[in-house]
């Protein structure tokens, strides 16, 4: 999208213009993401990015957020949520740290039992729609549109709506 291959992205933290000069982000807030700790040993526990250095911890390239929260903790990186999860199971990291609706998710839809949630949000983020510099001109069309979503509560429900469709995916 910076590149300007596509228009936009959907759904980034406010840091990504740090990141990617050519995108404008449309400013309002579309969605979050909470970013928790799971481990297959249940007695862990942390409540703060800090109580993650002693452990090792695994991380999904692209959660930026997650990325740069615990960069100084020298984190593993995996490519897929599933490639994380394996980690995990086969004690190559003791921790990992991703977004907590998709680690629910996941291991609702599998079965797994053996993978435990061990921390409150570390951090909730907000997220936004961004646009290509080349259509900045969208932006005031679709500003409000966006904002009288979230006033309207059309987004919360779009938002529980997706959930509820990943949880019952087969």
């Amino acid at each position: 999208a910076n590149e300007g291959k596509f228009d936009g992205e959907i759904a980034r933290i406010k840091e990504v213009h740090a990141l990617y000069p050519n995108l404008i982000a449309v400013p309002v807030v579309i969605n979050h993401v909470e970013a928790v700790a799971f481990s297959v040993n249940k007695a862990l526990h942390v409540e703060h990015w800090s109580d993650l250095k002693e452990y090792s911890v695994g991380v999904l390239k692209g959660a930026k957020f997650i990325e740069l929260a615990t960069q100084e903790m020298n984190p593993q990186l995996f490519d897929t949520f599933e490639t994380i999860f394996l980690a995990l199971q086969e004690g190559k990291i003791e921790i990992m740290v991703i977004p907590k609706t998709t680690g629910l998710i996941m291991l609702y839809r599998a079965k797994i039992n053996t993978i435990y949630k061990i921390s409150p949000a570390l951090a909730r983020v907000n997220l936004y729609h961004y646009l290509h510099v080349k259509n900045k001109q969208l932006l005031e069309e679709i500003t409000p549109v966006l904002e009288q979503m979230r006033k309207s509560g059309e987004m919360y429900q779009i938002r529980q709506s997706y959930f509820k469709e990943l949880i019952f995916k087969k």
